[in-house]
């Protein structure tokens, strides 16, 4: 996916749920939050950002903090 994010909700906390998948450049989805995630990265996607924060291939349910943001597979 290249562009928009699948969906942008806010939840009644008020905090922001953005739905993308991992193949989604890792830069829109920073221009998306006004994040920089993972700094000193090389990860591309946000797929291979959360692939090295884990140090393995992602399974659903695994979760990775990064500057505040919570990034759930």
């Amino acid at each position: 996916l290249v562009g928009k994010p699948l969906a942008v909700t806010n939840d009644a906390d008020g905090s922001m749920k953005v739905v993308v998948e991992g193949a989604k450049p890792l830069h829109e989805l920073q221009s998306t939050l006004g994040r920089d995630l993972g700094k000193g990265s090389t990860a591309v996607t946000v797929g291979g950002l959360i692939t090295g924060e884990l140090g393995r291939f992602p399974r659903r349910g695994d979760v990775v903090g990064l500057d505040g943001v919570t990034l759930r597979v």
